[in-house]
């Protein structure tokens, strides 16, 4: 049977590769959480009080590539890859029927998981309310005011680490060979945000683990409907086709 892109229905087997291959990338995230949470939050209050004593070199480069870290780096070129698509093709883009090209699908999952982190994670500084660094002198590097919408108090997480965190994610997990580069510019881009002031360690680890959850829960959503595959070391697999087992 044929689905809605042209390719075999996906066999039991290939659901259980593809559920074993999201457990294999959820086991390093939750380490990750477990050092990484405990170890940002101590050095909050050290972060807090050097807000704005950076080196003035360290802080240059990063009031210049912080906002290379914005979701809209992602969210706009990939939404205008789409509209070229549909204004080349508007016909084979309305038709459901109709597989999307490969570049279709990779600009549709890097806009969706950037979007949703950045989502979630705007969301989530108004439920917090966490004191950004620059108020720490006076309410310290802990304040919390749920429910508030005040940017001084939007800090955790850092809806910029969300987001780069879920568009390297996605790179790393599409182009695997490349991941530690993808993985090195996600780190660079968040620390930018303690750097300049915008936020304090913690909000940052915790925008990037975000991100980081919503990739994976994604990419296992997409694998699963057939609707984008990613490799495997070893294994590279076509897009838009299921992830089976290999046959004896």
């Amino acid at each position: 049977m044929k689905s809605a892109f042209g390719d075999e229905g996906r066999s039991s087997g290939g659901v259980l590769a593809g559920e074993r291959a999201l457990s294999r990338r959820m086991a390093p995230f939750a380490a990750l959480v477990a050092i990484l949470v405990p170890a940002a939050v101590a050095v909050d209050p050290v972060a807090g009080t050097l807000y704005a004593d950076w080196p003035r070199p360290l802080w240059l480069m990063a009031e210049f590539t912080t906002h290379f870290g914005e979701a809209q780096w992602i969210l706009a070129p990939t939404a205008l890859i789409a509209l070229v698509a549909w204004v080349r093709n508007p016909a084979a883009a309305l038709d459901m029927e109709a597989p999307p090209s490969k570049l279709v699908r990779i600009c549709a999952f890097l806009f969706a998981v950037s979007g949703s982190a950045l989502l979630l994670a705007s969301i989530l500084k108004s439920v917090f309310g966490r004191a950004r660094p620059q108020l720490m002198q006076t309410v310290g590097p802990f304040s919390w005011q749920p429910g508030s919408f005040e940017a001084a108090h939007m800090s955790f997480p850092s809806g910029h680490a969300a987001s780069i965190g879920a568009a390297c994610m996605a790179a790393a997990l599409l182009w695997p060979r490349l991941r530690f580069l993808f993985f090195g510019v996600a780190v660079w881009l968040a620390l930018t945000r303690v750097f300049v002031g915008a936020h304090y360690p913690s909000d940052v680890v915790a925008g990037l683990l975000l991100g980081v959850a919503v990739t994976l829960c994604l990419a296992a959503v997409t694998e699963r409907r057939g609707f984008l595959a990613f490799p495997e070391a070893g294994r590279p697999r076509s897009f838009g086709h299921a992830a089976a087992e290999p046959q004896p």
